[in-house]
């Protein structure tokens, strides 16, 4: 019976996404979805913060979204004049739309993230309940999140390469179990099973005042979520992703991120550059047979979201990882460190790196906040005064060679701002 449901759901994903394959598309960021899923609520309401940055780049998905595709916009017509710009600077062709007129159109949607939250509120729009992932399907996608999803990636992973490059994390389900992996691993790296992004994240120290945060976080977490995923810490000396596309049951590859976090483990910005510039980059971080080892992670990973994530999901997929030296010097991948069942700014930058960006060009994808009465449209105004955009046309299409590249509209209210600060190489 079970088995029977499974292939059910299965069967429901494939023709949900089969009949609306042909559709115009809407795009929306909604960047919050970790914490909605997190949650674990129907309604979900983001803190502040969430909330302005959702309002802030909202216009962020046109540098991927398919031509003539719906950006989901609070106002349409300010930022007609910023999708004008996008076409004669970059041809990129896209139509706007506010919630008001949602009821008017069939459409595919193309959320950062599904939750249950946002299901719920594009119903409340008017939005057609058969337009929409069912509660079985969001149901499935908050299990795949959990991350528990690494640890049986990881044991796949073993299975197709033939090795291990590093341990596997953990579940862990009792403060007993927690306290016992901590003292073992000083330094370990705790997360909660579903957090945002560099959140839900704690790494014990062993001091008195720590051990007392210690023990109250992760009881907590038990409590709220049930388990604690523990892993060993590593001498991390790169960090990046791949990232794939599950469409119609079947995984591809991407492309490839670069980034840099900041000290609480959140994005502080990404490379933007093409697929083989990036590819030389991490080839040249990770030293002997460097080519081998990425493309065999590649095409394992390709086969594993293929038969367990592809069945159920379509969408961008990202999975994190890092490059980490042993005891010798010698340069490893960890090739699951995080899986992420959304877009996410490393979806963005090997995108618009690839469409957008000249080969013998490399950017810095920043995403910035500032708290007020900080100006973000002066900030942003002197940036471009000072190294303005420089762009080329290769075979016809138009290429950023250097120069800042501003991502989003700034509005009278921003705080958050996105840009890229590009150089020839």
């Amino acid at each position: 019976m079970v088995v029977e449901q499974r292939n059910l759901l299965g069967l429901a994903v494939q023709l949900f996404f089969c009949t609306f394959a042909s559709m115009k598309k809407l795009y929306l960021f909604n960047p919050d979805n970790d914490l909605a899923l997190a949650s674990g609520l129907d309604y979900y309401t983001p803190p502040p913060l969430a909330a302005q940055l959702s309002r802030d780049l909202q216009m962020l998905p046109a540098w991927w979204a398919d031509d003539g595709s719906f950006i989901l916009t609070r106002d349409p017509l300010p930022d007609s004049h910023w999708a004008r710009h996008l076409s004669n600077a970059f041809g990129i062709n896209i139509d706007l739309i506010d919630r008001n007129h949602l009821q008017n159109h069939v459409l595919s949607y193309q959320p950062w993230g599904w939750n249950m939250s946002l299901r719920n509120h594009l119903l409340s729009c008017c939005v057609g309940n058969d337009q929409l992932p069912d509660k079985a399907q969001i149901a499935k996608y908050r299990e795949l999140s959990h991350r528990r999803t690494t640890i049986a990636i990881h044991s796949r992973l073993t299975e197709i390469i033939g090795y291990s490059a590093c341990p596997s994390p953990v579940e862990l389900f009792t403060i007993s179990q927690v306290e016992q992996f901590a003292a073992k691993h000083p330094r370990c790296f705790l997360k909660a099973p579903w957090s945002s992004s560099g959140k839900g994240i704690f790494r014990p120290t062993g001091t008195p005042d720590d051990n007392r945060t210690f023990h109250q976080w992760a009881s907590g977490i038990l409590q709220r979520q049930g388990s604690i995923i523990a892993e060993v810490p590593l001498n991390k000396q790169q960090d990046f992703a791949m990232e794939f596309r599950c469409c119609n049951g079947k995984a591809s590859f991407v492309g490839y991120s670069i980034y840099y976090n900041d000290p609480h483990n959140s994005f502080d910005y990404g490379l933007v550059a093409t697929e083989h510039t990036l590819h030389t980059i991490l080839c040249n971080q990770l030293g002997n047979n460097a080519d081998h080892r990425i493309c065999q992670i590649k095409h394992a990973l390709e086969t594993i979201l293929t038969h367990d994530i592809a069945p159920h999901y379509d969408g961008f997929v990202g999975i994190d990882m890092l490059i980490f030296a042993d005891e010798t010097g010698e340069k490893h991948i960890n090739a699951c460190v995080e899986m992420n069942l959304r877009c996410t700014m490393g979806v963005a930058t090997c995108i618009i790196g690839n469409r957008f960006m000249s080969p013998d060009s490399i950017g810095r994808f920043h995403v910035e906040y500032h708290k007020a009465p900080f100006n973000v449209a002066q900030y942003m105004a002197k940036k471009l005064d000072e190294n303005p955009p420089v762009i080329e046309f290769i075979d016809d299409f138009p290429k950023i060679k250097s120069g800042t590249i501003v991502m989003a509209p700034v509005y009278h209210d921003s705080r958050y701002c996105a840009y890229i600060e590009a150089e020839s190489k």
